[in-house]
């Protein structure tokens, strides 16, 4: 089995720098609906309904190991992050994340 080691902290404002991302639940339902997420990141506080509209639509989730109120600084954000999609991963490994989960 192989063990994915990135760091999280360091590919997440990578990706933010980088790539193309859109921040909040209602982004990423909408998104992830339409097809065009590679990737949702979501805080282990996110609420379970917004979680299972996002498995429906077969993207693959990560689970943020912190909370939201963390997950927004991380992100460079100066408020909470529920959710964050990837459309673009630009310069960072994050999609080594969406290798590493299944779709929900």
């Amino acid at each position: 089995m192989i063990r994915m080691q990135i760091d999280l902290d360091k590919s997440l404002r990578s990706v933010m720098r980088t790539g193309k991302v859109l921040v909040g639940t209602k982004q990423a339902i909408k998104a992830s609906k339409r097809g065009v997420a590679k990737l949702v990141i979501v805080a282990s506080n996110c609420p379970t309904d917004v979680k299972k509209q996002i498995a429906d639509s077969k993207v693959p989730i990560y689970e943020f190991p912190g909370l939201s109120v963390d997950l927004g600084p991380i992100c460079g954000k100066p408020f909470i992050v529920s959710a964050l999609t990837v459309l673009d991963a630009g310069e960072s490994d994050i999609m080594a994340l969406a290798r590493g989960v299944q779709s929900a």
